[in-house]
């Protein structure tokens, strides 16, 4: 028995076809990965813009809240001392 150590053209057609088809997968893969690092890119930058935004807006409402506070201590106060001063003048 021997064997044929003969490489048959259609074996080499075959191997170029497969090599060429692993080669268009990889790029499209590559295509792929690329436009999901773009997009993961954009939307990291969107959730800063969101955060950053998100701060700035509870900042202002501290100090609103914090003025409003000073306001309300501020009438407290005022109606503490004139009752203070009624009692006193009695």
């Amino acid at each position: 028995m021997e064997i044929d150590t003969r490489i048959n053209l259609g074996e080499i057609c075959s191997a170029i076809c497969i090599m060429a088809g692993l080669v268009w997968f990889a790029a499209g893969i590559e295509k792929r990965v690329a436009l999901v690092e773009q997009q993961l890119s954009m939307q990291q930058a969107q959730q800063r813009e969101r955060d950053e935004r998100q701060d700035r807006q509870v900042a202002e409402g501290l100090a609103v809240l914090k003025s409003d506070l000073g306001e309300i201590k501020g009438s407290v106060n005022r109606l503490v001392d004139r009752e203070l001063d009624r009692r006193s003048g009695k």
